[in-house]
């Protein structure tokens, strides 16, 4: 068997996690040295992302989702920021972040939340965000 060139796995990328595995099926794992669960999703646009996660899943329920948060990220990064607050986890920073518009500046400010774990709860994502966005009004009061 002919090993594949870089080239030829472009498309197809196995992560770290999946070799040796078959197809490109969603999976959970633990990595000793970091010391915590991950989840590798695969994607057929970007060719997958690995995710912290803070437990391991009782269920597929991650990864149901049809949506892939690399590609999310990367679409994120490049809308312009809009009149409201936005929140996504951003895969370039491991991070749940929430975007700020800016007057003057059309990408917004983008503010980490020290939320590392992919599967954090949508509500504290929210309460979080809403702390930074909304934090600085209740202070002053």
């Amino acid at each position: 068997m002919k090993p594949r060139r870089l080239s030829d796995t472009r498309n197809t990328a196995l992560s770290p996690l999946e070799l040796g595995r078959s197809g490109g099926v969603a999976t959970v794992t633990y990595r000793a040295l970091e010391g915590g669960w991950w989840l590798w999703l695969p994607c057929r646009s970007c060719g997958g992302v690995a995710l912290p996660l803070r437990d391991a899943p009782a269920d597929e329920s991650l990864a149901r989702d049809r949506w892939c948060p690399r590609c999310e990220t990367l679409r994120r990064r490049l809308e312009c920021s809009g009149p409201e607050p936005t929140v996504w986890y951003d895969t370039w920073i491991e991070d749940w972040v929430v975007r700020l518009p800016c007057h003057g500046l059309r990408d917004g400010v983008l503010m980490p939340m020290e939320i590392r774990w992919f599967d954090t709860a949508w509500a504290e994502v929210i309460r979080v965000a809403a702390d930074v966005v909304y934090g600085s009004d209740s202070e002053r009061d």
